[in-house]
Order: structure tokens, then C-alpha cells, then sequence
């Protein structure tokens, strides 16, 4: 115990009665064997002679109130004297309070216990003497260690009953400590899943993307998508996001996105279940190991792997850091009962959860916290049940955010992610009890019962709904009708800046909003000869309108990328980014030909009521035909990425040169026949012409631009 109680400074007493003590011996001295003539108080001789009482109690003593002011279950600061003294009571066997009896106090266990005194100042007894009214009370001064004291008092020279008090020695500011901890580990418990997910989504690579394009309309694969898709994703939320930007862009029908919100909460069930296992003394060698396999290997996937393995350290250490910090909290008195009475009240508790769940933005994080009270041994299953629901229920919130100004499908979706939450809710507080007795009875451990209650949760929530999503799809459709068709402002439909962490996913949405784009310039390429042909002012003027939208889609999706690009990126993904880039510049500037240069020559023509000659509008028709083909390809080459298309892209742009060659040697040869409607329409005739062949210059551009010659 060197150092650990250190004389005056160390568990000490204070002695109110010693100067009686010390008269009462020397009386006993100077009377000698006489003494034992005479009638001694039938309480306590004076000093160490012996009681006469054969038994005395000793009580922890009470106000007059009958509250405690004994000093038991103390909270002082390690190395400091207590608040308050510890206070016994003695009382004979008549009820009377005794004073001059010895009361010893005894340091039977605490921090360090088993460590040998060094010295004789280092005690673990003290001794003190009542006073006149039977009350005897020693001033402690804790040890350095934190943790529980365990003191006892009784009578030193006679029979008694003995008294144990608990005193608790906490550092100085351990409240900052814990809190610290607990935000400093729950920061690294969410930085952690979001960089196990970000490696898997960059392992994975476009396989992602295409499991979501490809499966997305069957329904009977929703549910393995949705688990497979979380568990890449490591957050339900992500995909619940990205299921509600999928509906309001028309990719995904409320029936095809309820499957997959299912499989989506089972996937964070497979995380729960892994941060269940007790490996948080091991979390610093993964950490360790999987940062230098990120650092030595190069090689896709295996790095990206590395990455995952290392996010996934992050999260047990996270949790690790969270119990540590809640250590002293068990030593507090009443913790315990407080505890219970929160449990008391499981709706409170399910709305607390509910609440950090949607600021946080991750129900793994509140299951977390779930787990890391279980390991302390804080709370049992039944404390847990209103935490887990309250979790699942949280995140709905961002998904309602995100439907927001959407199309109707994609607030009936979010709709139906929060109705199908609440209706679990609903059917687990009815069903608590043989469900809980039911999940015990599958593990020892509280942790694992808490990961299988998640896990058996979300099962029979897709066991009850999945064969009922027709009905439940026409009861949403009712709630939420189809409201009256009226054309809104045009604005970005696929662009969603909550995806940008995951670039796999961003880069989709991204591709189909220049697809949009792309389809909105082929529109507006192919009704431009119409206005030629038919000289519709409305139809010319809907173009140029329309060449708004291009720019502004050009000015939307430009930023949304160079954003992109600032996330963690593989080469691949930024060779994409840079690519869609600069094919969104060219189909702008095909735009502005269109606009500012097509639809000026058109209403020239319409004013001033000029016309053609057949010959020379045949080849102008033609020739936009052409081009237009193309633009088909081109839109094909940007949905595929296909180099093969990219490459028969390119080679258009001879033949297409070639061609404009020849259309203006033709032109030129009517000029020469003198005919009259190649005179009047000369200087517009081959600015079309010219017009046009620069769209194909720039439609053949976006091929190589894929191939990266651009």
C-alpha cells in the first residue's frame, strides 16, 4: 500500500474523546487494585479498561429526521478528505446511547487490495471513542487509486454487531472524463462506419451500381439487395436516401423500393451482430495491422478491403473508449436505482432513442451505445427493447427530409419507410414479453441478445409485410394521391447532395442527370428541323426555352461533380468524373448552337418568309439526320460507357466531314444554275450546314472523350 495512504494524509481519524482517554488512565494508576471495589458505570469504564456490558450495538448514525448522516455511500475525490466524517451510534442493551466506548474502523477492501502496509503510518485500522451522547465518527482522507472503499465499525473492546460503509473515490473532473469519452468514442464509432463503408463501396466498385440497376424492379430479390446494399453501404439510411431519389427520378416504383427498405434494416442488423463479439481489447492490433496493409499494398480491391477491416477497428475501438468512460458511473449511489426507474418508462426511453438516432443519422451508433451499457452490465434485454426500437424508428426522419419537393412516389416511399417503423413499434411493445423471454433463451451474454433481438426484429417485420405489399402499396397510394398534373419549375431531379460521401452511388445519379441533359439536347435537335419545315414560331420558342434548362442543368451538375472530386476517389471513378465533365460541356455548347445559332436562321426565315430550294432542304434534312443518329449513339455511349460504341462514335466524324463537304459543293453548284430560292436562302444554307457539322464534331467529341483522347 506504499504511497497509498500516506500518514495524516491517508485514511485518518480524528479523536474527539483522547483527552478523557488519558485522565481516565492516569486515575486508573493511581488507584490500583482499589478500583475494582468500586461500582463502575454499567455503560464504559474510563480509557482501555473493559465494558461492563457484554454487548453492545453499533448503529450508523441518523438525524432527527431519520435521515442518514452516518456518511455512508460518500462520493469524494481520490486523495482528498472526505465531505463528511463516517458517524457510528453506540447503544447498550437498555437503548441508551453509550459514550467512552472504543469503536474501531477497519479498511477491509478497495483499489490495490492485497498490497502489504510499508509503514506503520499506513494503517487499515483506526480506533476513536463516543461521545457523551454514544456518537463516535472519524474525518477520511481517500486513497489515490479510484474505486470503492469498504470500511467497517465496531466495538474494539467488547461484543458487537458490525457496520459497513461504502465509500466511492473518483479523479478529479471524471464527469468531463466520461463525457468526453463517451462523445470522443461515439466520434469514432460513426467516423469508423463511415470508412468500413467507404471501402466496401470502393471493393465492390460498379458492381454496386449495377446490382441497384438491375435489380431494383424485381421484387423478389428487393430484400437481398436492400441486406447486400447496407452492409456495403454500412448505413440503412444511405439506402432508404438513395431509394427515395430513385422513386421521385421514376427509376423505382413504391412496390419495387419497399423490399429493399426490408432487406435494408436486416443489413444493419449483420453490423449489430458483428460489434456484439467482444474483440474491443483487440480493436488497436486491427487497427495496427489493416493500416499497414492500406499503406503497403497498392493493388484494387485488396486495399479498399484493408480500408473496410480498418474502419471496422474504428468501431469496436469506438465502442471500447464509450465503456471505459462509463466506468465510475455503476460506483455512483443510486445509479442503479435510477436505471431502473428510467426503465420504469419505456416509451421515454424509445424517444430519446428515436431523437439521437435522426440528429446522428445512424441507428448502428444508438444500438452502439445499447451495447457498450451492456458490456458494463448496466442493462438487461429489457432495458434495451425500447433503445432498438426507438433506433429503427430514428432514421426515418432523414428519408422524410429527402422526399421533400419530390415527385409524389418519392414521398410515398418515405411515407411507407416510416409507417412500416411505426407498425413494428406498434407490434413489439404488444408482443415485448414472450419475445424478450424468447431472444434470452438464444444467448448468455446481454450484448448477443441484444444483436439477436435486431436481428429477429427486422426478420419478422419482412416476414409480416413482404407478402402483404400489395395491399399495404394501396393503402400509401391513398393516404398520398397522385395530386393534379401541373408542370412545375424545372429543376435537378437525379442530383443528391447526401450521396456525395458514397461516390459510387453519386456518380449514378450524376450519369442519369446527363442523361437527362443529353435527351433534352437530342429533343430540341430534332424538333429545330420541324421548325423549318414548318415555320412553328410557338415550337421555335419552346426550343430556345429549352436550352434554359440545359444551361442550367450544365450550371448544376459542373459543381456537383467538382464537389465529387474532392471525395476519396479510385481511378477509375475519376476518370469518370472528369469525363462527364467535359461531356456535359460539350452537349451545352450543342445547345447553344441549336439556340443562338439554328433558331436565329428559323426565325429569319419565318419573318421573312423565304424558302428553300427541294433539292437543298432534302440535304439539310439529311444531313441533320445523320447527326442525329449520332446523338442516339452518343446518349448510348454515355449510358454504357462502352468503349466499343465510343470507338464507332469517333469514326463518324469523317464520314460526317465528308458529307458537309459535299452538301456545300451541291449548294454551290444551284448557285451556279442560277436558281432562284439557293439565291435568296444562300448565306443561310451554308451557315445551317455549318452549324450542324459542328454538332457532330462535338457529338463525335463525347466518344473520345470516353476513350480519354480529350
Amino acid at each position: 500500500m506504499r504511497g497509498r495512504y500516506q500518514d495524516n494524509r491517508s485514511l485518518r481519524i480524528s479523536v474527539r474523546g483522547w483527552p478523557l482517554l488519558f485522565v481516565c488512565a492516569l486515575i486508573g494508576m493511581w488507584t490500583g487494585s482499589a478500583m475494582s471495589s468500586i461500582p463502575s458505570s454499567p455503560e464504559v469504564s474510563r480509557g482501555a479498561d473493559t465494558v461492563e456490558q457484554d454487548v453492545v450495538r453499533i448503529l450508523k448514525a441518523v438525524g432527527v429526521l431519520g435521515d442518514d448522516i452516518s456518511g455512508d455511500q460518500q462520493v469524494g475525490r481520490t486523495g482528498r478528505v472526505l465531505a463528511r466524517p463516517l458517524v457510528v451510534r453506540v447503544q447498550g442493551d437498555e437503548g441508551r446511547y453509550l459514550p467512552d466506548v472504543l469503536v474501531r474502523f477497519d479498511l477491509i477492501a478497495g483499489p490495490g487490495w492485497g498490497e502489504e502496509p510499508s509503514g506503520p503510518d499506513q494503517r487499515r485500522t483506526w480506533e476513536t471513542i463516543s461521545d457523551d451522547e454514544g456518537y463516535a465518527k472519524t474525518h477520511l482522507v481517500l486513497g489515490e487509486d479510484s474505486g470503492t472503499y469498504i470500511i467497517t465499525a465496531r466495538a474494539a473492546q467488547v461484543a458487537s454487531n458490525e457496520v459497513v460503509f461504502k465509500l466511492i473515490a473518483l479523479p478529479r473532473g471524471w464527469g468531463l472524463l466520461t463525457f468526453f469519452g463517451l462523445a470522443g468514442g461515439l466520434a469514432i464509432f460513426l467516423f469508423g462506419l463511415r470508412f468500413a463503408g467507404r471501402g466496401l463501396t470502393k471493393a465492390t466498385g460498379n458492381r454496386l451500381r449495377e446490382m441497384f440497376w438491375g435489380f431494383t424492379h424485381r421484387r423478389s430479390l428487393g430484400l437481398v439487395v436492400g441486406t447486400l446494399a447496407t452492409a456495403i453501404l454500412q448505413s440503412s439510411t444511405a439506402t432508404t436516401v438513395m431509394l427515395v431519389s430513385f422513386a421521385g427520378a421514376g427509376l423505382i416504383t413504391l412496390v419495387g423500393a419497399l423490399p429493399i427498405i426490408l432487406g435494408a434494416d436486416i443489413g444493419t442488423s449483420l453490423t449489430v451482430q458483428l460489434l456484439a463479439f467482444r474483440i474491443g481489447d483487440y480493436a488497436i492490433l486491427i487497427i495496427a495491422l489493416s493500416f499497414l496493409a492500406m499503406t503497403v499494398i497498392g493493388q484494387r480491391p485488396y486495399r479498399h478491403i484493408a480500408q473496410a477491416i480498418f474502419g471496422f477497428g474504428l468501431l469496436f475501438f469506438g465502442i471500447k473508449i464509450m465503456s471505459d468512460s462509463i466506468i465510475y458511473l455503476p460506483m455512483l449511489p443510486g445509479f442503479e436505482r435510477a436505471l431502473g426507474q428510467i426503465g420504469e418508462h419505456p416509451i421515454l426511453l424509445l424517444v430519446v432513442a428515436m431523437v439521437f438516432s435522426g440528429l446522428v443519422h445512424s441507428s448502428a451508433a444508438t444500438i452502439g451505445i445499447a451495447l457498450t451499457l451492456a458490456l458494463r452490465g448496466l442493462i438487461d434485454l429489457n432495458a434495451a427493447m425500447p433503445l432498438i426500437l426507438g433506433a429503427n424508428v430514428g432514421t426515418c426522419g432523414t428519408a422524410l427530409l429527402a422526399s421533400l419537393g419530390q415527385a409524389v412516389e418519392a414521398r410515398r416511399v418515405a411515407l411507407a419507410h416510416v409507417v412500416f417503423k411505426v407498425g413494428i413499434v406498434v407490434i413489439a411493445l404488444l408482443a415485448m414479453a414472450p419475445f424478450v423471454a424468447a431472444v434470452e433463451r438464444t444467448a448468455q451474454s446481454v450484448p448477443r441478445q441484444i444483436a439477436n433481438a435486431h436481428l429477429f426484429l427486422n426478420l419478422a417485420a419482412a416476414a409480416i409485410f413482404l407478402p402483404l405489399l400489395v395491399p399495404y402499396r394501396r393503402m400509401i397510394e391513398r393516404v398520398l394521391p397522385e395530386g393534379p398534373g401541373r408542370a412545375g419549375r424545372f429543376r435537378v431531379r437525379y442530383l443528391d447532395q447526401r450521396v456525395l460521401d458514397t461516390p459510387v452511388l453519386a456518380l449514378s445519379q450524376a450519369t442519369r442527370e446527363v442523361l437527362r441533359m443529353a435527351e433534352i439536347v437530342q429533343g430540341m435537335f430534332r424538333d429545330s428541323i420541324e421548325v423549318f419545315r414548318t415555320g412553328d414560331e410557338d415550337l421555335r420558342k419552346r426550343i430556345v426555352e429549352d436550352d434554359d434548362k440545359v444551361d442550367l442543368l450544365q450550371e448544376s451538375i459542373t459543381p456537383y461533380l467538382t464537389r465529387l472530386s474532392q471525395e476519396e476517389l479510385t481511378e477509375e471513378q475519376s476518370e469518370r468524373e472528369v469525363a462527364l465533365i467535359k461531356i456535359v460541356s460539350e452537349l451545352e455548347r450543342i445547345g447553344d448552337l441549336i439556340s443562338k445559332q439554328l433558331m436565329v436562321y428559323a426565325q429569319k426565315k419565318i419573318k421573312e418568309g423565304f424558302y428553300f430550294s427541294k433539292e437543298g432542304f432534302r440535304e439539310i434534312i439529311d444531313f441533320q439526320g445523320q447527326v442525329e443518329e449520332g446523338l442516339s449513339l452518343a446518349i448510348g455511349v454515355l449510358t454504357t460507357f462502352d468503349p466499343a460504341l465510343a470507338r464507332r462514335l469517333i469514326e463518324l466524324r469523317n464520314p460526317l466531314h465528308e458529307r458537309f463537304r459535299e452538301l456545300q459543293a451541291a449548294h454551290i453548284s444551284r448557285l451556279c444554275e442560277g436558281r432562284k430560292e439557293s439565291l435568296d436562302t444562300s448565306t443561310i444554307h451554308l451557315d445551317l450546314l455549318d452549324d450542324i457539322e459542328r454538332i457532330g464534331f462535338h457529338v463525335t467529341n463525347i466518344g473520345s472523350i470516353l476513350l480519354g483522347r480529350v
